[in-house]
């Protein structure tokens, strides 16, 4: 019989913290463009949706990041926090 082998785990704290750092990178970028989150989310994102992803509470799709990209009028690496 094989013994088990320890591997890493991934941790969910790494994933949260990288969701909560794309939001609040996004949350800046919309208040310095002056942007409501339902001027932000326009025709193909909801207030709600965009709530979730400044919270941290959900990570945006790369199809959602070049949306989000183009309606703050900066590039997708804009979007990256800081460090990254």
């Amino acid at each position: 019989m094989r013994a088990a082998v320890d591997r890493p785990v991934r941790s969910r704290t790494r994933r949260d913290a990288v969701s909560a750092a794309f939001g609040a990178r996004i949350r800046k970028l919309r208040q310095n463009a002056g942007m409501s989150q339902a001027e932000l989310a326009g025709d193909k994102l909801t207030r709600f949706a965009i709530s979730k992803i400044e919270s941290g509470a959900s990570m945006p799709t790369l199809e959602t990041l070049d949306y989000l990209a183009s309606r703050l009028g900066v590039t997708m690496r804009d979007l990256l926090p800081p460090g990254f």
